[in-house]
Parts: C-alpha cells; sequence; structure tokens
C-alpha cells in the first residue's frame, strides 16, 4: 500500500483532491481467508480516516486474482482460481457493498505457461487455438453476478479468518426485498452445515457455476467450491405475484403449461366425439 506516504498526507487538505483510493489485494499462494482480508480493510479505512478521507464510498480494488500457469510461482489450477474468486468477493463484500472490485485479468495476456503474467486471465488469450475461450473462473464470476450482484447488503454469518483447519466452514449472507441469498464453503477438506444453522425455510441450491442442485436431507455439504443457497421470504412465496422475477416466470411457465393440456385435452374429447367444433372444416 505504498501510495499513503506521509509527504502525500502531510495536509489533510490534499485530500480533497482524492476521488477514490485503489487497493490491490492479491492473495498469492494463500486463500484469501488466510489473509484476513476484513481486518487488513478495516486497518487501512482507519489510516486513510486519520488523514481526512472519507471511506464511506468505499475502495477500488482494481488488481485482484490468482494465475493459473504451470510451475510458475504462486500458480493455481483453474478450478481453484474459480473457487478463489468467489470467495474473496463474498470476504470483501461483507466489509462493504460499495467496495468496487475488479479482477486481474479478464483475458491471458500469453501462451508462456512459466510466465504468470501470462495467465491471470479469466478467459485464454486470443492467441490461443479457441480465442478468449472461458476458464471456469469466467462461468463463476458470471453466476456471481447473477445470483447476488444486486444485494442490498451482505454480512458473514460463520467462519475463522486466519484458522487453516479442516471442516472451517464459511457462510456469508446477501439480503435482498425478497430473499437471503447465502455462499457457503469450506477452507479445508470438507465439512457440513445444518440448513438450520442458515434458515428455518428449505432452500433452493445452486453450484459456482448457477446450476440447480439437489442436496437431500438437512446436511448441507461444503468443500472449498462456493455452492448457493436461496431462501425465499415468506411473503413472497405465498403471494403472487411474488416480486421475484425468476420466481413469477417459473409460477407463468406452470399456469401456461396447465392451460395448454386443458385446451388439448378439450380438444382431444371433442374430435372424439364427432362434434361441430372449431377445428372441424365441413361444408
Amino acid at each position: 500500500f505504498y501510495l499513503l506516504r506521509d509527504d502525500i498526507f502531510e495536509s489533510k487538505d490534499r485530500t480533497k483532491f482524492f476521488d477514490y483510493i485503489t487497493l490491490h489485494t492479491y492473495t498469492t499462494t494463500n486463500p484469501p481467508e488466510l489473509r484476513n482480508i476484513p481486518t487488513q480493510l478495516q486497518n487501512w479505512k482507519a489510516m486513510i480516516e486519520e488523514h481526512g478521507f472519507d471511506c464511506n464510498d468505499g475502495f477500488w480494488m482494481t488488481e485482484f486474482g490468482n494465475h493459473t500457469g504451470f510451475g510458475a510461482v504462486d500458480s493455481v489450477n483453474e478450478k481453484t482460481q474459480a473457487d478463489r474468486l468467489i470467495r474473496q468477493l463474498a470476504i470483501t463484500s461483507s466489509d462493504s457493498m460499495n467496495h468496487k472490485m475488479y479482477v486481474y485479468d479478464f483475458a491471458d495476456a500469453g501462451l508462456n505457461p512459466m510466465n504468470k503474467e501470462h495467465n491471470y486471465g479469466i478467459v485464454k488469450s486470443r492467441e490461443y487455438e479457441n480465442a478468449r475461450e472461458a476458464k471456469p473462473a469466467y462461468i463463476a464470476l458470471s453466476a456471481y453476478n447473477k445470483t447476488v450482484g444486486n444485494a442490498t447488503d451482505c454480512e458473514q454469518i460463520k467462519g475463522t479468518h486466519n484458522s487453516d483447519i479442516y471442516g472451517n466452514n464459511f457462510v456469508y449472507k446477501y439480503s435482498f426485498e425478497d430473499k437471503d441469498v447465502f455462499i457457503i464453503w469450506c477452507l479445508k477438506g470438507t465439512g457440513s452445515i445444518n440448513i438450520n444453522e442458515i434458515s428455518e425455510r428449505i432452500p433452493e441450491f445452486y453450484d459456482i457455476y448457477g446450476n440447480e442442485k439437489e442436496i437431500p436431507g438437512n446436511s448441507i455439504p461444503t468443500s472449498q467450491e462456493p455452492l448457493y443457497a436461496v431462501v425465499y421470504n415468506e411473503n413472497y412465496v405465498y403471494n403472487f405475484p411474488t416480486g421475484n422475477v425468476e420466481m413469477n416466470l417459473k409460477i407463468l411457465k406452470t399456469v401456461l403449461i396447465t392451460l395448454v393440456c386443458l385446451v388439448t385435452l378439450v380438444c382431444i374429447v371433442l374430435l372424439a366425439g364427432g362434434m361441430d367444433n372449431p377445428f372441424n372444416y365441413r361444408n
């Protein structure tokens, strides 16, 4: 965080010329949970506000991510890149929904697996045989934006930072008017969480890529891959329209299918009975 030099902040009047403070929150070989990001963000806020800068609008995280080179220092595989990307977004959002997060980088800069600067992208290089082919992180980021992008708040419900132990489960809750969305994962190994720990209602589950997932029973299995659990507000579940676009579409689809089936059945009965009907054209 080299920009915070005493000579820059020697006069509080200078901060009026600043629009935002930018941070590069890389986690390198460590997962984001072991970098204690919440505490770091609070420490940075305190230090900056001490110099008269208002941090209510949040930081601009203009670079964060992991590279996927083979054999390069600090490299991770493409699946781990996706998992850590979503986990770091959740961790940072719990500090403030006003933070702006910019993944580094959109596309790989080259094809050399030993050069980490060639492998930070969430899509392949344009020089790749399938130019700009999506990595798992791209699909995961798309699902994240679709699932929680319009949330009004995010808070940590469960999990211990800087604790590299098996079964250390993390839960983050994103709030909406009509539902709560929980992002759930385990830092190391595998674990489980009882549904009652997050909600009295049965959630809808989706994997990191947005695919619906069936989880029987009351125990939610956890791993390094984040899992979405969507719990709709009771008022929106039992009233139509629900206020939720996706649920309204599901209800509308069910109603239309039912109507089509009824109309089809009536037509079959009329035709079978040989009665005049709109589908009989007789001279």
